[in-house]
């Protein structure tokens, strides 16, 4: 979901905040019998008969992101100015877990204390975040020339320390003929 809220400050100042989080669980169980039926080409039934299997997978993943803007417009005589000011972050955690054990008794018991052999566990978790900062002037004069220049300062925690900012600016211009 995402929430937001918008407030006019003064005349051509407005600041909007927002707030969206993600939630996403994914949880399977599985169990493979002992006697697995599968057909041929021409649908004759082919039994094989085999080790049975149960497996559980878990895994969950969670991400806020809140946005901060400062916007302001403002006009002298042909002169119009926007001014916009910026600030996001955004912060992701994810865990991994699967389980899985053989030698069930019966292909009736549906729990991993069940099974006598080849357990295997594994799990993994992960934690990252973005950071942003931004800004943006647009300048238009009597609607026919018109320059853009834009920064930011982005950061991720996925980089090396000493490599974790960066600065990108951008520049832009254009003559209405």
């Amino acid at each position: 979901g995402k929430f937001f809220g918008e407030i006019d400050i003064i005349k051509g100042l407005k600041f909007r905040s927002s707030l969206a989080y993600k939630y996403y669980m994914n949880d399977v169980t599985t169990f493979n019998p002992k006697n697995n039926i599968r057909y041929d080409a021409e649908g004759n039934a082919l039994t094989t008969v085999g080790t049975n299997k149960l497996t559980d997978y878990h895994y969950l993943e969670t991400t806020y992101i809140n946005e901060n803007i400062l916007t302001y417009d403002f006009s002298v005589g042909k002169h119009s100015f926007n001014l916009l000011a910026g600030h996001s972050i955004q912060a992701t955690r994810w865990d991994k877990n699967e389980a899985s054990k053989q030698g069930f008794a019966t292909d009736n018991i549906y729990e991993m204390d069940g099974g006598t052999m080849n357990d295997h566990v594994t799990g993994s978790a992960e934690e990252s975040s973005l950071q942003s900062f931004f800004g943006r002037l647009n300048y238009n004069y009597g609607g026919r020339y018109l320059l853009e220049m834009n920064v930011r300062h982005d950061g991720s925690s996925r980089m090396p320390k000493a490599h974790r900012y960066a600065t990108f600016p951008s520049f832009s211009g254009a003559w209405i003929m």
